[in-house]
């Protein structure tokens, strides 16, 4: 009885030899909104910060965020705040999202930093 399938033969593996991904950005919006701003919060953040540190903080915030909804309505009736919990873990999340976006800039846009 065999436990594995074989889904890719040997003739299809060979072809990831030569494929390469590339992605050009064309957007007006990404061009002359996002990619400025990006650039600037990166200047704004300090070069000594390790990456790793920067990825378990906004880990650690995502949890803190979605802990607190938890404390404060421990049995999920819904008793707490609704707006406060909503808030709470978007704000979590985006601060996630900001760390890990300053992290592609700075590490893969600019990769002497």
């Amino acid at each position: 009885m065999r436990l594995y399938a074989e889904y890719l033969g040997l003739s299809h593996l060979e072809g990831f030899d030569q494929y390469k991904y590339s992605c050009q950005d064309t957007s007006p919006l990404s061009n002359y909104l996002m990619h400025p701003f990006w650039n600037r919060v990166v200047l704004l953040f300090p070069k000594w910060v390790a990456p790793n540190l920067m990825t378990f903080v906004g880990f650690v915030c995502c949890f803190v965020h979605y802990l607190i909804p938890t404390v404060l309505d421990y049995d999920f009736t819904a008793s707490a705040k609704v707006i406060l919990k909503d808030y709470n873990s978007s704000f979590g999340v985006t601060k996630l999202f900001f760390l890990d976006r300053i992290l592609t800039v700075r590490f893969r846009v600019w990769p002497g930093s």
